[in-house]
């Protein structure tokens, strides 16, 4: 049975490194499926990298911050964000997910347009469509 040691992955996404470290219990796995477990994990981050990463112009949330028109979400960050907004209303607004343009226009992040407009109802989500908006 192997026993040399954890498996690690480091990765690059959300604008910090990842590191996934498959310790004790996996090195009874072949490496070979250790490998594909670090690889998965990888995968799942970068998915999700790719859906709401702020710092890839690219990423799903990037193109909804830079659009005044409703943009496709797939139906996972759909039912994200559908879960953002019912947390933003049971705790009167200190859970805000768009809190990002008070950020900017208070100076943080100077990079992003310094607007400063927030609040969970400055998010429209039509789940027929499968879009998302900021009003």
């Amino acid at each position: 049975m192997p026993t040399d040691g954890p498996t690690m992955r480091a990765f690059e996404a959300m604008g910090t490194r990842f590191e996934c470290v498959l310790a004790d219990f996996a090195c009874a796995l072949e490496p070979s499926a250790r490998t594909a477990i670090a690889e998965e994990i990888e995968r799942l981050v970068l998915d999700w990298h790719d859906a709401l990463s702020i710092f890839d112009p690219s990423s799903t949330v990037s193109r909804i911050n830079a659009s005044q028109q409703p943009v496709r979400v797939n139906r996972d960050l759909l039912e994200l964000l559908e879960r953002c907004i019912a947390y933003s209303g049971a705790t009167d607004g200190a859970f805000d997910i768009t809190l990002g343009a008070v950020m900017a226009a208070r100076g943080f992040r100077s990079d992003r347009p310094a607007t400063a407009s927030s609040g969970s109802d400055t998010l429209e989500l039509d789940p027929a469509a499968s879009t998302a908006r900021l009003r």
